[in-house]
């Protein structure tokens, strides 16, 4: 029995494609990977039949080989056309483009963490010695407007970028994205705190020290608690 072309899954596709060419090592290989990813994938399928201008993204800060990794949950993206900055990248970014965005509130979540992220991953934001991308490298106004089979898609292409930079501990801004990462996750930790439903996690990814904190926005969270919470998460 020969099954038709256009009967087979986008994904099952690129799957077999990127078994082919396992090819590793430079940024230039990956953005290429993760670019093909998204022409194979459904979501540029809904994209364009609804004149969306998602796109898809790998990496907002140059790549920073041996330091620390800060993994958010997708890119944003607009609900209509005529919004151009959501779009397919291209190149890697430069520090100043990073900082740039960062000065006028691109990225909100590396902002409200930052005193946490000085401390406990003592690097420094305006130094820019940490690399940030997101579990998620598809961008979309929500989450929520993807599967998790469609996150997972992306799965090999970041674990190639975390093998790429190499870093010495790998930390989500949100533990949504253990419901992304749990097939990966290995030794997975639990860290409660007197006071609040918030909860924090350690382990293992790919090799590499993970942990997980809560989102920066969780509502219902003192700074104080907060700070325990990674505290506790660190110490593990």
């Amino acid at each position: 029995m020969h099954m038709h072309l256009k009967c087979i899954p986008h994904a099952f596709l690129f799957s077999q494609w990127f078994s082919m060419n396992d090819l590793s090592g430079n940024f230039d290989i990956l953005l290429d990977k993760a670019n093909r990813l998204f022409e194979f994938s459904e979501v540029k399928f809904r994209r364009d039949r609804n004149t969306f201008t998602w796109g898809l993204s790998l990496c907002a800060t140059p790549v920073n080989r041996g330091k620390p990794v800060i993994l958010g949950i997708n890119w944003g993206g607009a609900a209509s056309a005529g919004i151009t900055r959501y779009s397919i990248q291209r190149r890697e970014p430069t520090r100043e483009e990073f900082l740039e965005d960062f000065k006028v509130g691109r990225y909100p979540f590396i902002q409200k963490s930052k005193d946490l992220i000085s401390e406990f991953l003592q690097v420094q934001i305006n130094d820019v010695e940490f690399n940030y991308t997101n579990v998620c490298l598809f961008r979309s106004p929500n989450i929520s407007d993807l599967s998790i089979k469609e996150v997972r898609w992306c799965m090999p292409i970041l674990k190639e970028f975390i093998e790429l930079i190499d870093p010495p501990c790998i930390l989500s801004l949100g533990n949504t994205n253990i419901v992304y990462l749990e097939p990966d996750l290995r030794e997975l930790k639990k860290f409660t705190e007197t006071g609040t439903t918030h909860v924090g996690y350690s382990g293992t990814l790919w090799g590499r020290t993970f942990y997980s904190v809560p989102h920066p926005n969780a509502r219902k969270l003192s700074d104080e608690v907060r700070h325990e919470i990674w505290n506790s998460v660190f110490q593990s």
